[in-house]
């Protein structure tokens, strides 16, 4: 701590006499292995400025990938005398009960985990979704595709069809019960016009209920601790053991990418979470203008009217969240940056006579 805080006093005194004097030439002169470290390790530009060129764990199932991400960070630390050393991959349990969703039954409640992350997981780089595996089988957009309102309301002979009838009647919440299925394990990607009553479970007891409830409470409580700061800058300080200065930064930065699907993953969740929560009884579930087509002249403009408040709700929980995880991902990397520089040999006497000669050069 003592050598952090040094260090964060040099940044402040070269940041003080930048704003007095131009420093270009004199920083240039002085720029050695120490100062440039500092700077490199400390300005944060890279997570600014500029995305991993390596994405092959983000566009590829993380499910698939979680053993190739897997970090032992436990077999860093030393062996100690009268104790038993873990095997503990830090920052991906989360990911883990993630993946475990994706194959939970529609009737227990931790499968909408898998739901609401493939269905809130956006690219803002690209200005669009990932196109996530859906626990159905589908990829995202082909769930959107399916859940149309002419898809929906085709018939086929005299047959009985459930979502037909729910989109007639209005019957709001039964629908969103019908699409939650649909995309959930149990459904196998089905024909919508097939789903029938039957297929809709509730949990089989009191205490599957009970179970559901805590383990989705637990699943979102672990997303929290995989990205809480102090669990990611204690992965990297156990990895940067007996390492030299030169590779404290790639490894540092290599465990921030491995993260980036825990990150992707809670916020997404959270997401999915909120939305459903913030659902109100005159919510129109299917809101598009196949909707609009099929009502009566005089509801189409209170239709509308309803839909565009829901995108107006809708846009505020999402930035709001956005906005939090946000600064969670800001402090990772900040961490991350505090973990390489407390790992580096650092000369305390060379900085002191550094600051000095620059002090002196500009007097």
């Amino acid at each position: 701590m003592k050598k952090f805080g040094f260090v964060l006093c040099i940044s402040l005194i070269l940041a003080n006499f930048a704003l007095a004097f131009d420093l270009g030439g004199i920083i240039n002169k002085n720029k050695d292995k120490i100062w440039g470290k500092i700077g490199e390790r400390t300005s944060g530009i890279t997570g600014v400025c500029y995305n991993p060129s390596d994405t092959s764990i983000d566009s590829l199932d993380p499910c698939d990938q979680l053993s190739q991400i897997n970090t032992n960070v436990c077999s860093f630390a030393p062996d100690l005398p009268g104790f038993n050393k873990k095997n503990r991959s830090v920052g991906l349990d989360g990911l883990r009960q993630f993946c475990k969703a994706k194959d939970r039954e529609f009737e227990d409640v931790t499968s909408t985990t898998a739901e609401n992350t493939a269905g809130n997981v956006w690219d803002e780089v690209n200005g669009d979704f990932q196109d996530k595996n859906m626990p159905n089988g589908q990829k995202y957009s082909e769930y959107l595709k399916v859940w149309d309102i002419n898809q929906a309301l085709k018939k086929d002979g005299d047959k009985p069809n459930l979502v037909r009838d729910y989109v007639l009647n209005r019957r709001e919440a039964e629908l969103g019960v019908l699409m939650s299925y649909h995309a959930s394990a149990s459904s196998k990607g089905k024909n919508i016009n097939q789903i029938k009553v039957d297929d809709i479970k509730a949990p089989a007891n009191l205490y599957s209920y009970k179970k559901g409830v805590f383990e989705l409470a637990s699943s979102n409580s672990m997303n929290l601790k995989d990205t809480s700061p102090s669990n990611i800058g204690s992965a990297i300080s156990l990895q940067l053991l007996n390492t030299t200065d030169d590779e404290a930064q790639d490894i540092s930065q290599n465990h921030l990418q491995k993260m980036k699907n825990s990150f992707n993953n809670a916020k997404a969740n959270e997401i999915g979470l909120a939305l459903e929560l913030a659902k109100k009884p005159d919510d129109i579930t299917i809101p598009t203008q196949e909707y609009i087509n099929i009502l009566r002249s005089d509801k189409k403009i209170q239709a509308i009217a309803q839909i565009r408040k829901q995108q107006l709700r809708e846009a505020q929980i999402i930035s709001e969240i956005n906005a939090k995880w946000d600064k969670r991902e800001i402090l990772a990397r900040l961490v991350a940056d505090k973990e390489v520089i407390m790992a580096q040999q650092f000369d305390e006497e060379e900085a002191k006579n550094k600051i000095n000669s620059i002090v002196n050069s500009v007097q």
